[in-house]
């Protein structure tokens, strides 16, 4: 008989029996307990581990990263306005027979003065943080001029005779008036007087 036919005939002739005495570790291994690791290997994961309080301590004055959350928050009087942004705000208390109906806070850095009703809001002042235009309107107006009004340089937007929107900055915030249905320019100057 030809060996390879002999090892196929031997291996059929195992059984379950002769496996099950076969079964024996060969290479015995023993388990080092925990506490036996290697300084070699326990460095990297103290390392980490320190870094990850430094982080975390380094960062316990700083105020949390959120997301989320409605960046508006809507305030009761123009002193809590201040109190959230940080900074003070003057405002005219009427626009014509129209009251201040809103106050709102955004980003904790724009504040917004809202006038006539939620259903019909007739004019909103901005006031915020930096030198960008802080108004949110974007609408390409036909009229625009820059024009010199109390110590102020001031650009003003408008249709037909109508001033929809002023704007200005002054060395430390953005000022922004906007009117939706459109003023006259004396009105918008008296609003403007009365914005610091």
């Amino acid at each position: 008989m030809n060996e390879p036919l002999k090892l196929l005939k031997a291996i059929n002739d195992i059984d379950d029996e002769l496996i099950m005495e076969a079964n024996v570790e060969v290479f015995p291994t023993q388990k080092k307990p925990f506490w036996n690791i290697g300084l070699a290997r326990l460095v990297p994961f103290m390392a980490v581990i320190v870094l990850a309080v430094f982080i975390a301590v380094g960062n316990l004055d700083r105020n949390p990263i959120t997301t989320g959350g409605n960046p508006v928050v809507t305030v009761n009087s123009l002193s809590d306005a201040e109190k959230t942004a940080g900074f003070p705000i003057s405002v005219p208390q009427k626009y014509g027979d129209d009251e201040i109906f809103t106050i709102t806070v955004v980003n904790e850095s724009v504040i917004c003065v809202h006038y006539g009703s939620e259903e019909d809001v007739d004019m909103v002042i901005y006031k915020g943080t930096g030198s960008e235009d802080i108004s949110g309107d974007y609408t390409v107006y036909p009229d625009v001029q820059d024009i010199e009004y109390d110590f102020r340089s001031i650009q003003l937007k408008g249709n037909a005779g109508k001033i929809y929107l002023a704007i200005w900055n002054d060395r430390q915030y953005s000022f922004a008036v906007r009117i939706p249905d459109g003023a006259e320019l004396e009105e918008v100057k008296a609003v403007i007087r009365e914005t610091h």
